[in-house]
């Protein structure tokens, strides 16, 4: 039994032992950050969410000509504004004209 442990075969398995915990203990380190991750993006998209729902609901009631699209569920799917414009003006020029020359 000494001579497997001392040898090659016993080197080889001790190796692939050693890869095997390393392999798991990174898995769940990575797992454990991974899933904190995601809970705190989870929890981000939906602080957001609720702000950008606030700033359309504000634009809304704002009394601006602007209407937000909801799908059936109530989420803002667009925002369309309905704008016009009216341009008018005048202009009034006056002057003297002369010949250019210098004097005469």
């Amino acid at each position: 039994m000494d001579e497997f442990l001392t040898g090659p075969l016993g080197s080889l398995v001790f190796t692939a032992g050693s890869v095997m915990v390393g392999g798991l203990i990174t898995w769940w380190a990575a797992r454990f950050y991974y899933e904190k991750a995601t809970a705190d993006l989870k929890a981000e998209a939906e602080r957001l969410r609720s702000i950008n729902n606030l700033m359309l609901l504000a634009l809304e009631n704002s009394g601006l000509p602007v209407v937000v699209n909801r799908d059936a569920s109530g989420s803002p799917v667009s925002v369309a504004a309905n704008l016009s414009a009216t341009l008018s003006g005048s202009s009034t020029f006056e002057g003297k004209l002369t010949d250019g020359g210098s004097g005469s």
